[in-house]
């Protein structure tokens, strides 16, 4: 407010009244000095008002502001929780995919056996069977390795770099961010360092399955080698393609 009539920078409503005239001997005078002491006194009334509903305004902006910054604390806390299980059940995630190979490898074979048992016979002399061809234990072979990998991913154990801690950080949230980054890391570190056999497992499954036909194809000794190498190198070249490397 400023007391020579000029309006209020701040705020228009809160213009200060201008000092009324007065003239020697001016018979109204006192009526003068009971207006302008009036119409001061309104002034200073809306402009206490105007301070209030600021001053209530702002409390309601902090208490909403308040309100959610503790509600963005609590879903924050929710998401690290989140991030912090989905970490440690990848583990388990792991070797339950690992398991489920070995168990439908085993079961594959099993089946293929059977099949082959009733397609085949020992002893080419009986005049319902004939021999089993080479080719016929291929997919076994690969069902096999596939098992045989998969063990390996499981139980077979490796050195492997130690996971840095979270880098010092002024800020809060950023060290928090880091803390989760390390223990993702840390956590990734047992499936990362083996998951070439695992890849090379699943290669080898599909494989596997993928050759049980080749029983009842006719195929020459050639051919064969060229089936069971171009697999192979399948096998154990395309996982290195394959593997995830840590950051």
């Amino acid at each position: 407010m400023v007391a020579d009539g000029d309006s209020n920078p701040t705020d228009d409503a809160v213009a200060w009244p201008p000092f009324p005239d007065i003239a020697p001997n001016d018979p109204r005078i006192e009526f003068k000095k009971i207006l302008y002491q009036a119409q001061t006194e309104a002034v200073a009334a809306r402009y206490q008002a105007i301070q209030d509903a600021a001053k209530t305004q702002a409390a309601a902006d902090t208490e909403t502001s308040q309100a959610a910054w503790s509600n963005e604390y609590v879903l924050d806390q929710a998401v690290h929780s989140a991030y912090l299980d989905v970490a440690k059940a990848a583990i388990d995630r792991a070797q339950a995919r690992a398991q489920f190979i070995q168990t439908a490898g085993a079961a594959v074979s099993t089946a293929y056996a059977a099949i082959l048992a009733l397609s085949y016979k020992a002893d080419s002399t009986s005049p319902s069977g004939h021999p089993l061809a080479v080719q016929g234990v291929f997919a076994t072979l690969f069902l096999g390795l596939a098992i045989a990998l998969s063990a390996v991913y499981l139980a077979y154990l490796t050195k492997h770099d130690p996971v840095p801690g979270p880098a010092a950080t002024p800020g809060l949230d950023e060290y928090q961010n880091r803390r989760l980054d390390a223990f993702i890391q840390w956590a990734a570190v047992p499936i990362l360092s083996r998951v070439y056999f695992l890849h090379a497992s699943v290669i080898s499954l599909a494989i596997g399955v993928a050759l049980l036909p080749l029983a009842y194809l006719p195929l020459s000794i050639t051919m064969d080698i060229v089936v069971v190498f171009a697999a192979i190198v399948f096998v154990f070249v395309v996982p290195g393609l394959l593997v995830i490397r840590r950051p």
